[in-house]
């Protein structure tokens, strides 16, 4: 089993053996050591940072501040790339030594064993998505009580509307970056997957020109069975690039996302997004937007 597959494993033995009594629980593991004596000591190592009594750990999650030089699992935290409603992205790398990848490290504090179950979700979800323009699952652990991380390919490049802007792209260059993420999200559907927080600042544009799409922490498996992510993800979208079934919490299925790669496209080709998502934004260039498509596409043919 690789390291990334172990850590995956130990995780999910981890949110299982969390909910049984400490008998039931060391039964089970003996009988887990007894088949994989390596992915037990993981699990083990996991159980045993979680009943850690180490002050700065003990403390609730949202008063755990990741900082440069910190160290998460076998990753050292370098610097701060970004931050969201559920957590914060650091560039960091191993320091084990085991390899000298640049990796983003998205870091999920819940209180809890929420930031477990969350993150072992969010992991499960992106391990399905092998494809070019989505980016790479790597790792996944538990860093402490109540939180959790999943290690990523790191895209070291501007956001999709920062691109275009910095290189003043027209229509067609905005459908040249667009058209392989259209891709990504149909793959993605392929695989029951609907993302559901499609936006320009999920989208960043490697060195060579590459847009990869991230950030799956509020996708939704579709199917029998699957149920919903946590209350949370009502709160955690993006209302000015959701679909109108998202921002009313209703019913969400592929079209949701087919919804957003549209504002997306019409935000990038105009300078606004559509009227029904709120108030006009300002364009790529910061000017503000106000052509309807159509309008905004004859101008930049005439121009070329």
């Amino acid at each position: 089993m690789s390291d990334p597959d172990r850590s995956s494993a130990a995780v999910a033995w981890f949110e299982r053996l969390l909910e049984l009594e400490p008998a039931a629980q060391a039964a089970a593991l003996a009988r887990l050591r007894e088949d994989d004596a390596a992915l037990a000591s993981a699990v083990e190592r996991l159980l045993a940072i979680d009943a850690s009594s180490d002050p700065r750990l003990d403390r609730p999650a949202a008063d755990w501040m990741p900082a440069a030089g910190m160290a998460i699992g076998p990753y050292r935290l370098e610097h701060l790339l970004g931050e969201g409603g559920m957590g914060e992205v650091w560039a960091g790398r191993r320091r084990d030594g085991a390899h000298d990848r640049p990796v983003a490290i998205k870091i999920i504090a819940i209180p809890g064993a929420d930031a477990a179950r969350r993150v072992a979700r969010e992991r499960d979800i992106v391990a399905r998505l092998s494809h070019p323009n989505i980016a790479q699952l790597l790792d996944a652990g538990v860093g402490g009580p109540g939180l959790a991380y999943l290690v990523l390919e790191r895209i070291d490049g501007p956001t999709l509307d920062r691109h275009v802007a910095e290189r003043r792209l027209d229509w067609r260059g905005v459908l040249r970056l667009l058209t392989p993420i259209v891709e990504a999200v149909e793959f993605a559907h392929s695989q029951l997957v609907v993302h559901r927080d499609i936006k320009p600042s999920n989208i960043l544009v490697d060195a060579h020109g590459v847009p990869k799409l991230l950030d799956f922490g509020i996708a939704r498996l579709l199917g029998p069975g699957s149920g919903d992510a946590t209350a949370v993800n009502q709160v955690a979208l993006t209302p000015a690039y959701a679909s109108p079934e998202q921002r009313q919490g209703g019913p969400v299925d592929t079209r949701s996302d087919i919804y957003s790669l549209g504002v997306v496209l019409e935000e990038l080709v105009t300078g606004r997004a559509p009227r029904a998502n709120g108030a006009a934004t300002r364009g790529p260039t910061g000017a503000p937007g106000r052509a309807r498509p159509s309008h905004a596409a004859s101008r930049a043919t005439s121009c070329t």
